[in-house]
């Protein structure tokens, strides 16, 4: 029987505290795992991680690792990193409202054209096509009360035409 030990990229934070100075690449993907996200600038690599703490596992905990020359030079929480996503919920919540004010706009203006359509139709006594006491619905009911003749017609064609 073999055993075999698998580690979760999302390992706990508290894991994160055996980062230290000078350590490899290599050595913090054995460590913590691999990264959420890596940034290169200026020949630095940055590794962005992300974890969820808390009884319900609620809270959110960002941490970074900075490498130069394929060492650790840098660790910890990472600011930077919370800024940005706080930056993207706001542009998110922002772009929410807009959607959310324009669309009550188009409601208020469908109702208004509405009531402006019923004025309209009250003014002129007009009752809609197919409701009760409409134009269509009174021509309607005076077909049905007009007698139908039916004449039987006998003869070709031209005999027809020429009785007319």
């Amino acid at each position: 029987m073999a055993l075999v030990f698998v580690r979760c990229s999302s390992a706990p934070v508290d894991e994160f505290s055996e980062i230290k100075a000078n350590m490899t690449k290599d050595e913090v993907i054995e460590a913590i795992g691999s990264p959420k996200r890596v940034e290169r600038i200026d020949g630095k690599e940055k590794w962005a991680y992300r974890y969820w703490t808390g009884d319900d596992n609620n809270l959110e905990v960002l941490k970074h690792v900075t490498f130069y020359n394929g060492k650790v030079i840098e660790f910890g929480d990472d600011t930077e990193e919370a800024q940005r996503l706080d930056e993207m919920k706001k542009t998110d919540d922002g772009k929410k409202e807009r959607r959310r004010l324009r669309s009550e706009e188009v409601k208020k203006r469908a109702a208004q054209e509405a009531k402006a359509e019923q004025e309209v139709r009250a003014t002129k006594n007009v009752i809609p096509a197919g409701q009760p006491g409409s134009i269509e619905d009174e021509l309607e009911k005076a077909a049905r009360k007009r007698p139908v003749e039916y004449k039987e017609i006998r003869g070709t064609s031209q005999e027809i035409e020429s009785a007319e």
